[in-house]
């Protein structure tokens, strides 16, 4: 039924079947192959710019290629509101791993600008969220000493 859905629905159905067996590819941590099937859906134009984006930073992540993995990052949260309602579950992560990043190359200025840019987005969170938090909030406490000392 998926094969006959896919078929029906997609003008591409091997870039749509490439989009998803990529996903499963990055479920099961094989980013290589993820990054070669994410290739052929976007030559499909099968997912949105925003998801593709996710998923290329999602997959360069589990590589190991930090700088691809920023860049994407960097393009989805420069677009207002990519996932609308489903961006408080990527946007705040999104903005974390970008200071998390930043902070491993060494540049501390823009690692506190994420951190800060996740805490101000989270600052009212649900209490079992408030963890997170607190842990950026350290974070930059620990960055800002680093700097002064």
């Amino acid at each position: 039924g998926f094969e006959a859905d896919i078929r029906s629905r997609s003008h591409d159905p091997a870039a749509a079947r490439a989009a998803i067996d990529a996903n499963t590819a990055l479920a099961e941590r094989r980013p290589g192959e993820a990054l070669d099937l994410l290739r052929q859906s976007e030559r499909g134009l099968v997912l949105f710019e925003p998801q593709a984006w996710l998923l290329l930073a999602r997959a360069h992540d589990l590589a190991g290629n930090a700088d691809s993995t920023a860049h994407y990052l960097e393009k989805f949260i420069e677009i207002p509101d990519g996932f609308g309602n489903a961006d408080a579950l990527v946007y705040a992560p999104a903005l974390t791993r970008l200071g998390e990043l930043a902070e491993q190359r060494g540049d501390t200025a823009t690692a506190l600008r994420y951190y800060g840019e996740f805490v101000e987005l989270w600052k009212d969170a649900e209490p079992e969220q408030q963890v997170k938090v607190r842990q950026v909030r350290e974070r930059i406490a620990r960055l800002r000493s680093d700097r002064r000392g």
